[in-house]
Order: structure tokens, then C-alpha cells, then sequence
């Protein structure tokens, strides 16, 4: 280990984990991948699933690479991508989010999941106790939340230690990335001691609401700064999968965290602020 690493993970256990931004090192942080995706494994796992079968008579193709390919871009008119899947009736998939769902049903069996930023609240369908939470306009016909409510400071505010098990994908990375921690913070003081939560966001939605220091970075300043932020949290990591060779991850993000053992106390701490 180096001796500038180390002084880097020394500094990191005198910061208190109270606070909402890590002030950027130049240092190396080097924060290795815990259980991130591997295709080839959970492909041969997920094709024997009763969800796989259920997925492949409403699919034509079901996508299991990690990344989602580039040539849907071109599909994309200024909507969310399952949103076109629905309106364009296509027939195409992305299963890769079923992989780090499972991990909030691994030693748990919690009453109900929830989908924070449901859009058209598609995996209720392979998710029987799923509620999905979404902000669209209830009038809109592709309207499909369980409960029309806006993920937003004061909903945080009101579910402290809340969910037994929740996840979000692309939809609360809709801030500035100058705010990465507490985004991460706020979707972690939501959920049970005992609980689990999959969080995943895209890099790109974040940085083109950047403060014009880190718009300006190049990506591997950017991805040295995003790993600072997410170090020295009050959870573990049960996941900690952050990906950018796609830079633009709009499917399923590129920053895929799954969140287990959240220190309540510090939570308690924070909400008192």
C-alpha cells in the first residue's frame, strides 16, 4: 500500500461521518468493487428463475449485458427509456436490475418492496409485493404508481427508517453531482436497520447539473471524486459496483449501490440538523 493511500485512509477515519461532502483529495482513492455484475454468472443463475420465464413471454429479447448498448440512443425523444418501450411497443429488456434486486430479498422476506421513482412501474409485474412511487401526472394514460408522491427532501424527511426493503434506478440522480453524498445519505436514512435498499444512479445526469468545477474535470478526476463520496458511510455496502466505461449509463446507471446495516444513531444525529 502506498504511504500517500495511507495517509488518505487515515484522514478518512479522523472525518466524521456526519458530514454531506468529503472535501476532494488529490490522492489516488482506490475503492475496490464489492459483488459487482458479472454477466455470465447471473445469466446462468436468473435463466432457471420463474421471473426469466415470466419476462421472456412479454420480451422478445432480454438484455444482460451491463451497460446498456448505445444504439438505443437513437430511440430516445425526450423521454424516460421504459416509457418509450411502452409507447413504441418494443420488445426489449433489460434484466441486469434483477440481479442487484435480489439482493434485498437475500436472509429477509420483507411484506412489501418499494420503487422510488416507478415511471410505468414495470417490475410490479415480476414483483407481486412491489409498490411503486412515482411523481408523473396521475391524468397522464401511462400512469401506473401504486402512490403519486415526489421523492424530495420532505419525503425523506418523512420516511426515517422506513423500508424493509426499497430500491430506486435512475431516478433520484436527477441533481447536481456536487450533491452525490446526500442523495446517497438521504436514500440510506430511509431504510431499516434491518433492511436493504438498491440505489442506482447515472453519472451523466449528474454532471450536466454539475457546479462548474467538477463540469470542468476530466472523467478520471470525476471518478476519483465520486468514490471519495461514497467512502466512510454509515452502512455497508452489500454491492458497491461503479462502472464508468459508459459514461452515460441512461438504462440502469453506473452507479449501483446496495445498502445493508444503516447506523440508525447517525441517522438520528443528522435528522436533527
Amino acid at each position: 500500500m502506498s504511504d500517500s493511500f495511507s495517509n488518505f485512509q487515515k484522514a478518512l477515519e479522523n472525518l466524521s461521518t456526519a458530514t454531506e461532502y468529503v472535501e476532494h483529495k488529490d490522492e489516488k482513492f482506490v475503492q475496490e468493487p464489492i459483488r459487482p455484475y458479472n454477466k455470465e454468472e447471473f445469466r446462468s443463475q436468473f435463466e432457471k428463475t420463474e421471473t426469466y420465464s415470466l419476462l421472456s413471454k412479454d420480451y422478445n429479447t432480454l438484455l444482460f449485458e451491463k451497460n446498456f448498448p448505445p444504439w438505443f440512443h437513437a430511440s430516445q425523444v425526450g423521454q424516460t427509456p421504459r416509457l418509450v418501450y411502452i409507447k413504441h411497443i418494443t420488445s426489449v429488456f433489460s434484466v441486469v436490475p434483477f440481479y442487484y434486486i435480489n439482493f434485498l430479498f437475500q436472509e429477509n422476506n420483507p411484506k412489501n418492496v418499494y420503487d422510488l421513482g416507478c415511471g410505468q412501474n414495470l417490475f410490479k409485474k415480476y414483483i407481486p409485493n412491489l409498490i411503486g412511487i412515482g411523481a408523473e401526472d396521475p391524468a397522464d394514460p401511462y400512469y401506473s404508481a401504486d402512490i403519486h408522491d415526489f421523492v424530495d427532501d420532505q419525503f425523506v424527511a418523512k420516511h426515517q427508517n422506513y423500508f424493509d426493503a426499497v430500491f430506486s434506478i435512475n431516478a433520484l440522480h436527477f441533481v447536481a453531482l456536487d450533491d452525490l453524498r446526500k442523495v446517497v445519505l438521504d436514500f440510506a436514512s430511509m431504510i431499516r436497520s434491518t433492511g436493504k435498499g438498491f440505489l442506482a444512479l447515472n453519472l451523466q445526469r449528474m454532471i450536466e447539473r454539475a457546479s462548474r468545477h467538477l463540469y470542468n474535470q476530466n472523467l478520471s478526476y470525476i471518478e476519483n471524486w465520486v468514490h471519495q463520496q461514497l467512502s466512510n458511510m454509515p452502512f455497508d455496502y452489500e454491492v458497491y459496483d461503479v462502472d464508468f466505461t459508459c459514461r452515460d449509463d441512461f438504462m440502469d446507471g453506473n452507479i449501483r449501490l446496495v445498502i445493508r446495516n444503516v447506523n440508525l444513531n447517525f441517522f438520528k444525529e443528522r435528522s436533527k440538523r
